[in-house]
């Protein structure tokens, strides 16, 4: 007679601990926020923690699975609540944040420009490799079986994108606590602390990831190399190559902004491009350009 075996999984990890308020303030360090201690008040340090938690380290494992082994004593007690509810407004909190910057950082391209640049930035890699920048996988609290499952173990990209979503979530949670505009006399316009502090320092933190992780350059240039296609039909339609000329150089030595302009075959500048670098600039004056003679469509940018 055969007997059915229940798979018997051990979810105890002794690598998982409980953030602390000095991890918090150790992020926003790392995110590149400075006086933190003295700017920022945690006030509900459990949000932070409860970002971290997988659901393989919730107590409705113990409804689901034959644990085949009592808690040690070098392990932290299964957690409450994992996660999951908090991607959902830290997704829209990314979202939000990133249009807002490339609204400001690039205001001489079309909707589709930025749709796709945006694109690139919350997929998933992008959102990992913030995470990991961060220091995340070391603070997940995860399942021995899950981190065992695969090489990749708290490294998995999937977990730690859904993270950086739930961590947004936390900082706009938390931080809307914070009474700012708000007084016993406002108490009917409470619904305005929704758009408080923690929309300020959530826009912040984004901001401060986005300028110290990504290539805008590089994100640019592999789009499409737009001085390519302008060169081939300016030597088409008029015979010559295209020109640039620097328009504009703003910000401090270590920040430089360049506006460049692309010139038209009777010499007057024709369209302009803004970015880090030249050729950044150069790339949004030629994609520009192309634009006003029509070999590419605003709102249809491969």
């Amino acid at each position: 007679m055969n007997e059915e075996k229940n798979i018997k999984l051990s979810p105890w990890n002794e690598y998982n601990r409980l953030l602390t308020k000095e991890d918090v303030y150790t992020i926003y360090e790392k995110c590149g926020f400075e006086n933190v201690r003295e700017i920022i008040k945690i006030n509900d340090l459990n949000l932070y923690q409860k970002a971290f938690v997988h659901s393989s380290y919730t107590k409705r494992i113990l409804l689901e699975n034959d644990i085949n082994e009592q808690k040690p004593e070098n392990c932290i007690d299964l957690q409450d609540e994992d996660y999951e509810d908090m991607e959902f407004l830290g997704d829209r909190c990314l979202d939000l944040s990133i249009a807002f910057y490339l609204f400001r950082k690039y205001p001489d391209t079309d909707q589709g420009f930025k749709t796709k640049m945006k694109t690139k930035i919350v997929k998933k890699e992008t959102l990992a490799n913030f995470a990991e920048f961060l220091g995340f996988p070391n603070l997940l609290i995860i399942s021995k079986h899950i981190e065992e499952k695969t090489m990749i173990g708290r490294n998995n990209k999937r977990i730690l994108e859904d993270v950086m979503e739930a961590f947004i979530c936390a900082i706009f949670l938390d931080q809307n606590k914070t009474d700012t505009y708000y007084s016993k006399k406002m108490k009917d316009l409470e619904k305005f602390r929704l758009s408080g502090p923690g929309w300020q320092i959530v826009n912040g933190f984004i901001e401060n990831l986005i300028e110290n992780c990504i290539d805008f350059e590089e994100l640019v240039l592999n789009e499409e190399n737009y001085k390519e296609v302008l060169l081939q039909y300016y030597q088409k339609e008029f015979k010559i190559t295209p020109k640039y000329l620097e328009l504009n150089i703003d910000g401090p030595p270590h920040k430089r902004i360049f506006t460049m302009g692309v010139l038209d075959k009777d010499g007057n500048i024709l369209a302009r491009g803004t970015g880090k670098s030249k050729k950044e600039a150069e790339q949004l004056a030629s994609l520009n350009a192309l634009k006003f003679f029509d070999e590419i469509e605003d709102d249809n940018i491969n």
